[in-house]
Parts: C-alpha cells; sequence; structure tokens
C-alpha cells in the first residue's frame, strides 16, 4: 500500500485490511522515530499484551473483536476513519458470500462518489469513447480536441465526433470559448446488468485491444494469468474481492491531477477453462496448486 498520508498519518480510508494498515503505520512512524518498538506503541496504543500486537503486525493473528475500541481510542481515529476502521475489520472477520457482499457495499456507500451511467450503445460502442470520458474527468492539462487526440493518439475527427456525442448525451460540453471541454462527473460506472449486449460489446473490444498491446514495451503493459480450482462459491467469492480490489485501487489511484501520468485500462477476467471435475478416488489428498504466467 503506498504510504499515502493526512499530514503526518496514512489515510485509513485506502485501506482493505485493517492489519495491513497497522504494518504500514508502525513502519512510518519507527521511519520517523528509529527508537520506537513495538512495546513502546504497544503501551502507547494501550495494548496490554506486546507479543499479540507483534503478530498481528506479522499477519499471523487476527485483531480480536474485543480490542477494535482500543485500536480506535489508541490511534486517535476521527469517528469517520474509526467508522472505516470498524468496517474492514468485519471484512477480516467475513467468511461467507453474504457476509463480504453486506460489508463492501457499506464501505462503497460511504466512500463511493462515482456516477452511474446507462450502458448506452453510443456510449459503449467505439472504444475511444470512455476513455475520452475518462480523460474529462481530470485536471492539469488543456482538454482541448487537439490535446485530446494527441495524448490519445488518435486522429482529431474521431475524437471530435466523440465530444459532440458525449454532449449530446449530456456527459460533457465546452467550458468555455476557447473549445476547454469538461464534464460534471467527477468519477462514473457503467451499471450492470442493464444493456448486456453493448457491455459484451464493450468488453469484446476490450480484450481485442489488451492483445494488440502485447507487443508494447514492458513499461507500459502487464500480462498476469493463474489457473486455479475453484467451487462455484469460490468462484463468486474471487468475483466480490475483485470488485473490492478494483473499487480500492481507483480511490487510491484514481487522482484528479492527470499530469505527468498516462492514462491505463486495468482488464480483469475469470473463465473458466474445465468442466467440473468429479471426484475420482477417496485416497487422493486434496491439493492447492498455483499456476502462474506472466509477461
Amino acid at each position: 500500500m503506498t504510504d499515502q498520508r493526512r499530514g503526518h498519518r496514512l489515510d485509513i480510508t485506502l485501506y482493505l485490511d485493517p492489519s495491513e494498515y497497522l504494518r504500514d503505520l508502525f513502519a512510518s512512524k519507527n521511519k520517523e522515530d528509529p527508537s520506537l518498538t513495538v512495546s513502546r506503541w504497544s503501551q502507547e496504543l494501550g495494548i496490554q499484551s506486546r507479543s499479540l500486537l507483534k503478530l498481528i503486525l506479522q499477519g499471523r493473528r487476527e485483531i480480536p473483536d474485543e480490542l477494535v475500541s482500543t485500536f480506535i481510542s489508541g490511534l486517535g481515529l476521527t469517528e469517520e476513519e474509526a467508522g472505516h476502521f470498524t468496517k474492514i475489520f468485519r471484512l477480516s472477520q467475513s467468511r461467507t458470500v453474504t457476509q463480504i457482499t453486506e460489508t463492501i457495499s457499506q464501505i462503497s456507500e460511504t466512500h463511493s462518489s462515482r456516477e452511474a451511467l446507462a450502458a448506452r450503445e453510443e456510449f459503449l460502442s467505439h472504444p475511444l469513447t470512455p476513455k475520452v470520458m475518462a480523460l474529462l474527468t481530470l485536471d492539469g492539462f488543456e482538454k482541448t480536441a487537439e490535446n485530446i487526440a494527441r495524448i490519445m493518439g488518435a486522429d482529431l475527427h474521431s475524437v471530435e465526433k466523440i465530444l459532440q456525442t458525449l454532449q449530446s448525451m449530456g456527459y460533457a460540453g465546452p467550458a468555455n470559448s476557447r473549445n476547454v471541454w469538461n464534464t460534471r462527473f467527477q468519477n462514473f460506472f457503467i451499471k450492470d446488468g442493464l444493456n448486456q449486449s453493448e457491455l459484451k460489446k464493450f468488453h469484446r473490444i476490450s480484450l481485442e485491444e489488451a492483445l494488440s498491446a502485447i507487443d508494447l514495451p514492458v513499461e507500459r503493459r502487464r500480462y498476469r494469468s493463474i489457473f486455479v480450482p475453484m467451487t462455484q462459491e469460490e468462484f463468486q467469492n474471487l468475483n466480490v474481492e475483485l470488485n473490492f480490489v478494483l473499487d480500492s485501487i481507483l480511490a487510491r489511484l484514481g487522482k484528479s491531477d492527470g499530469a505527468g501520468r498516462r492514462l491505463y485500462q486495468v482488464n480483469c477476467n475469470i473463465v473458466s477453462v474445465s468442466e467440473e471435475i468429479a471426484v475420482s478416488s477417496p485416497e487422493l489428498s486434496p491439493t492447492s496448486p498455483r499456476h502462474l504466467i506472466k509477461a
């Protein structure tokens, strides 16, 4: 987790795991004050067991329920921070899809300011349209058609048509007489389950673009593939976890200032590549293989 701070404090709202937050916070404090020990910090926090805090920081023990209020008080968290700490603690204790989904929904409601957009054909049919929309949510550069076309490596005529389309949908418009464009949205997402044919078309184009980008320099693209056996429930759990991770990435990296940055597209695909494996022999010992391919 990147060391993002409010003054000299780590921003807890960027974290999904309370133990990870505590580890990063201790490391940050120890960097400022090398004499700080786990024993001293446990006293400052009001945690009686130094060994328990050490195990929590090492990821070998979960935070006990009875210590949540102690951590909140000892860390001096604000009401908002305390609420987030409590929610991610509950998330760390969740064991079912329902529990995970409910907790994630609560966190998302608190921190999400994204606008829901309908899956309209004119917005999703051209692969450049959502990207131009994403650029318009950023500051730090002049958002003229000419500059957007240069940044995206697109022809000016296509960009002008896309800007007109966004204007006709009420998503964007020229901000001044110099033809600088803007949007009222800071963040946005496409509603799932509304127009599946257009969403499928968008994801098909995204996959084709990802394939065509495979020869880009490694500094500009990454590919990862893993093969893991999962039950249907584990598959649903993974989907929930990935959604939460993507929301976390947007919260952490979805900056308003675009200057000095590239626009990246992150695609996540979970696909069954086999039929269900039948149990063939009771004496076979269960295994959990992990296979990673990267480029």
